[in-house]
């Protein structure tokens, strides 16, 4: 019974069941209850893009299909690689010393982040590749083919993306809309855990 954009923002956990109930008071029938809007809930802004978020998805039609795949396809990937060989990519990511073309990064960024010189912006991306909190995911763009890395911090929407076709770190950026991001790339994003001695991927849901 919930509008796409409220069922999407709901099963993110951007909003809960309870919060849809209002209350309002009228002389003449007492204290009544009404179902409370998206907009109401989460304000203007943050409810647009909820919406705009669904009408990318309903976009992408049966192009979502060709995504869906190529997520089954880079779980395949992952799955057929020993954990030694992750064990090693992942080291690589975390011991990376810079960002590649910082100034072209940082001009790009520098409003996501509280920095005011490229210097400033690295430290930041350092210390973040380095947390031992980060959510790890991965995919292939399918037309493209290029594999991607993306270090998650879920508390704060920091992103640092390696691009392991190049062989070298893409971007660093805040995903302003974390939830949204990540619902948007549930079925073809894959998530790789370590558990024990081995890495363990599966399809992000």
């Amino acid at each position: 019974m919930l509008a796409p954009a409220v069922l999407a923002a709901y099963q993110a956990g951007a909003v809960r069941l309870e919060d849809f109930v209002g209350r309002k008071h009228r002389e003449r029938w007492g204290t009544m209850r009404y179902a409370r809007s998206l907009r109401s809930i989460l304000g203007a802004d943050e409810a647009r893009e909820w919406n705009r978020h669904m009408s990318r998805f309903r976009s992408v039609g049966a192009a979502g299909s060709q995504w869906t795949r190529a997520g089954v396809r880079r779980l395949a990937e992952v799955q057929s690689r020993s954990s030694s060989s992750i064990d090693k990519l992942v080291a690589k990511m975390v011991g990376a010393t810079c960002l590649p073309a910082l100034q072209d990064h940082f001009e790009k960024h520098k409003a996501e982040f509280p920095v005011s010189a490229p210097e400033e912006y690295e430290r930041l991306f350092l210390a973040h590749i380095h947390r031992p909190d980060l959510r790890l995911f991965t995919s292939r763009d399918p037309k493209r083919g290029t594999a991607m890395w993306y270090l998650v911090g879920m508390d704060n929407g920091f992103v640092a993306q390696y691009n392991e076709t190049k062989d070298l770190y893409w971007s660093f950026y805040k995903e302003r809309g974390l939830a949204r991001r990540l619902q948007w790339a549930r079925s073809y994003w894959v998530e790789v855990e370590r558990v024990g001695e081995r890495w363990v991927a599966r399809l992000w849901q």
